[in-house]
């Protein structure tokens, strides 16, 4: 998927929807790792949008947390797991 305004909303969702069905998590997490603050601001142009990528996204990155680092509170509150912009 490309960086557009579609791209980076798609890379959040995707994340949450592959974690939530033990799907494959590589796609997405490559498009976030590479996602610019420049890339950010021009998507997100609506307080809608920035709301849901920004859950999606902690969302997502909490299951990664969980599920596959297997890390349980508090550590999993502090752990920082997606290089992000």
């Amino acid at each position: 998927m490309g960086k557009g305004k579609d791209g980076i909303l798609w890379m959040a969702n995707e994340l949450l929807v592959q974690m939530s069905t033990n799907g494959p998590i590589a796609p997405a997490v490559k498009a976030i790792k590479s996602t610019t603050l420049e890339d950010l601001v021009e998507a997100l142009d609506t307080d809608d949008k920035r709301k849901t990528f920004w859950i999606n996204l902690y969302n997502g990155a909490f299951l990664v947390l969980r599920k596959k680092n297997q890390l349980k509170a508090p550590k999993i509150l502090t752990t920082r797991c997606i290089k992000f912009a």
